[in-house]
């Protein structure tokens, strides 16, 4: 059974359009993937910005906790050396009466004095050792801080999005 040459040109051309139509569908269905494709990473992206910012917010609010602790820190460090420096200038002038009540007493003056002095040098170094301790507790929770903030700011900016620790 041989074909004419029309029936082989309609036979192509038939073929030729299934062809069309098959590749015109093929690219229809792929084009729906890519759009679902799309949709899907769009909507991860959200959910990825979303839990960003809420982790970016929780870290403010830590920063902010923790300003408001070393701000109350400060004050207690503050109201502490000045008791101290109550107490100190409240033992000065105890030792000052002590030493004019003295000076009338039968002991000579250059003893008094020493007394006084050996009094004085000893509060003086206990205060001074009260204050070097604050000034280092101070320090080293400054450091803490510090250390912290950078540890929190490192984990956001690397994306690791680590949920910090509430205090």
């Amino acid at each position: 059974m041989k074909l004419s040459t029309v029936e082989l040109e309609q036979k192509y051309e038939r073929m030729i359009g299934d062809l069309k139509q098959e590749s015109d569908m093929r690219q229809m269905h792929e084009a729906a993937e890519r759009v679902k494709l799309r949709e899907a990473f769009t909507c991860q992206i959200a959910a990825a910005k979303e839990t960003h910012e809420k982790v970016v917010e929780e870290l403010k609010n830590q920063k902010e906790h923790l300003v408001r602790q070393m701000k109350e820190l400060e004050r207690e460090r503050e109201t502490e050396l000045m008791k101290l420096k109550l107490e100190c200038d409240s033992k000065l002038m105890k030792l000052q009466r002590q030493l004019t009540t003295a000076g009338a007493s039968s002991q000579t003056p250059n003893v008094s004095q020493e007394i006084f002095r050996k009094k004085l040098q000893h509060i003086q170094m206990e205060s001074e050792k009260e204050i070097s301790g604050l000034k280092q507790t101070i320090t080293n929770l400054q450091q803490s801080l510090n250390e912290h903030l950078q540890k929190t700011q490192t984990s956001c900016v690397d994306g690791t999005h680590k949920r910090a620790k509430k205090f």
